[in-house]
């Protein structure tokens, strides 16, 4: 199968990519530090976008274009795109509201090393992820 390799590297990276949501959700609230809360909920909208483009996958390799049907389920991925865009729309107020009231009652980060630690560790995660996915997003293959 042709998407064998393209499952196996969204699995691999789904699955370190929701380890790394679940630190930075614990050390975000161990340090009281909204800029690794937030960036917690940009992994969460990563792992969103992940399993879309599994489904995607899936459902791309199980269907094929009709008459009738002219794309199938190929483009599934644009609606998975569209959820990924309401929720994120939806996280940058959460986040927003929250700044708002960190400005008015502001908060001393506790362990500073910590929270840039986990940052970087984050970058990892995500340079990783480009390197993997590199000349595979939506299909081209660095054509």
């Amino acid at each position: 199968m042709a998407c064998e390799p393209n499952r196996a590297r969204l699995l691999c990276m789904l699955s370190l990519t929701f380890v790394f949501f679940i630190v930075e959700v614990v050390v975000s609230r161990i340090t009281s530090s909204l800029a690794m809360l937030s960036d917690s909920f940009h992994m969460l909208s990563d792992v969103i976008a992940l399993l879309v483009a599994l489904v995607a996958v899936r459902f791309a390799e199980k269907t094929q274009a009709t008459n009738k049907n002219t794309f199938g389920w190929i483009r599934a991925e644009v609606m998975g795109a569209l959820v990924n865009a309401v929720f994120l729309t939806a996280l940058c107020f959460t986040i927003i509201l929250e700044a708002v009231e960190r400005f008015t009652e502001p908060n001393e980060i506790d362990s500073p090393y910590v929270v840039i630690g986990v940052g970087a560790a984050g970058l990892l995660v995500n340079l990783l992820g480009l390197c993997m996915f590199h000349g595979h997003a939506g299909g081209g293959h660095g054509h």
